[in-house]
């Protein structure tokens, strides 16, 4: 059985700070205006659903982001359901198509793909990743492509289609 949207997360952006190019790491790690320290970059869009959009049933007691947590994958999915295969789609990190800066899009994409195959698809064959890519910078993700495409354990590239606005604005 394959599951081809796992949600997997981080409990911080910060976790993308290591495998950041150095050039845009104080970009995250102070954080978008407004928005907090250690927010991926959407905390400043207006158009977020006002109840919310993740499951209320796998929210672990803590509060802390389902996605992030291995062993509640394994125990709420990967297990009960006897998954063969589940392909990691990522939670926070498709908003990269919606930032005005295609190169710092880019460099968040790369540090999440770096991220995701070296702490998600090193910990469990059963675990198959999704290329994330800016599409505001097609250069830069065909390079993304040809750096990382060639993992074993890619199976996909994913091309968010989020917009800079939210759709019906009259702009």
């Amino acid at each position: 059985m394959i599951d081809c949207d796992v949600h997997n997360d981080w409990a911080t952006a910060e976790v993308l700070l290591p495998y950041l190019d150095p050039y845009f790491r104080d970009y995250l790690a102070r954080g978008e205006l407004p928005g907090l320290k250690g927010s991926f970059p959407h905390a400043h869009r207006p158009w977020f659903h006002p109840e919310g959009y993740k499951r209320a049933d796998v929210t672990p007691a803590d509060g802390s982001a389902a996605g992030a947590d291995y062993g509640l994958m394994c125990d709420l999915l990967l297990d009960r359901y006897h998954i063969d295969f589940a392909i990691l789609t990522g939670e926070e990190i498709v908003e990269v198509s919606t930032l005005a800066n295609p190169y710092y899009a880019s460099a968040l994409a790369r540090a999440y793909n770096d991220w995701m195959i070296e702490h998600w698809l090193a910990r469990d064959s059963r675990l198959k990743g999704s290329l994330v890519v800016a599409p505001q910078d097609p250069a830069g993700a065909a390079e993304e492509i040809r750096r990382v495409g060639g993992h074993r354990d890619i199976v996909q590239v994913l091309v968010t289609c989020g917009s800079q606005r939210p759709f019906g604005d009259p702009f």
